[in-house]
């Protein structure tokens, strides 16, 4: 398989050079696929889990999951209030509920999900847990939440075998031409692609 990244995006609305510039860009997918990884080589990222704390929206650890949750409506208003102003500069939010704050466009990161599972099972993730987002992925769980992004330019790709570095350039290049797919193409369909 390739290294390079497979561009996929819907609903580009027009945008400047400045504008594209300096974007807060939401990092999204089910966990695992890969996120954390891009944003990382970022000099400027922030986790959704990062801004919960510090707009007091984050709930105690559920011993159930291992995870805290998040009051996304709490935190969309810290947003509102702190991000009013347009982006000084671009800024990756990293999180599997990022595309639910208010930002300028949205990458969804997908994975295979039978390699999902494998990297979810390493990190030691309950059955459950792992079966529960491995579904999500199949589905394309990020894809139902489409209406929270309306009018926002969206990019999905693949990082089934494509490494964190080439994704994190292929988000800074469709950055930098003012979020222009350079082939819409229709979401992702892992059912298709695995049972044909």
């Amino acid at each position: 398989m390739t290294q390079s990244a497979t561009f996929m995006a819907l609903r580009v609305r027009p945008r400047t050079m400045t504008e594209a510039s300096h974007a807060r860009i939401a990092v999204t997918g089910t966990p695992g696929t890969g996120k954390t990884s891009i944003c990382r080589l970022s000099e400027s990222m922030v986790s959704v889990a990062d801004l919960a704390v510090k707009a007091d929206a984050i709930g105690e650890v559920d011993d159930s999951d291992g995870a805290a949750p998040i009051d996304i409506e709490k935190l969309r208003q810290f947003l509102a209030t702190k991000w009013a102003q347009p982006a000084e500069e671009t800024l990756l939010v990293d999180g599997h509920l990022s595309h639910l704050l208010p930002i300028d466009a949205v990458v969804i990161i997908r994975c295979d999900p039978r390699i999902l599972r494998e990297r979810m099972a390493a990190r030691g993730w309950s059955e459950s847990k792992v079966e529960e987002n491995a579904e999500w992925e199949l589905l394309g769980g990020a894809w139902s939440e489409l209406e929270e992004w309306s009018g926002v330019p969206i990019l999905e790709l693949e990082s089934t075998d494509v490494s964190p570095a080439s994704l994190f350039q292929a988000i800074w290049g469709w950055a930098g031409v003012a979020f222009k797919p350079d082939s819409p193409e229709r979401p992702i369909d892992w059912v298709e692609r695995i049972h044909g």
